[in-house]
């Protein structure tokens, strides 16, 4: 997964630009359902005209492991202007939005 800001504010540390890579060697990966919405009328004739549609796609990636400092850096990736779902072997991308990141403490230490 690659996360970044091709340009930060004011003159900080990272002013030109990073990114933050992070590579989950075990995961489950989990497609919910395609959630479709649509607004539409139809005219005396019975004709339908679609006003507002769309389709949102979803999934579900678990990763068991994570190091403690990399914790803090999760919950802002959905902050961050670019998330990449990379495989590294195939070249496949999968651009991801509206990220939301849950974390579920694995027991004592």
């Amino acid at each position: 997964m690659r996360f970044g800001h091709p340009t930060d504010k004011g003159t900080v540390l990272y002013q030109n630009g990073y990114e933050q890579m992070f590579y989950p060697t075990k995961f489950a990966w989990d497609r919910m359902d395609v959630v479709r919405e649509k607004e539409q009328d139809e005219d005396g004739f019975g004709n339908t005209t679609i006003k507002y549609s769309r389709s949102v796609s979803r999934f579900r990636l678990e990763v068991a492991d994570v190091p403690d400092y990399a914790i803090s850096f999760f919950s802002k990736c959905g902050d961050m202007d670019t998330a990449i779902f990379e495989d590294s072997v195939g070249g496949n991308t999968i651009e991801m939005d509206n990220i939301e990141f849950e974390f579920k403490p694995q027991g004592i230490g």
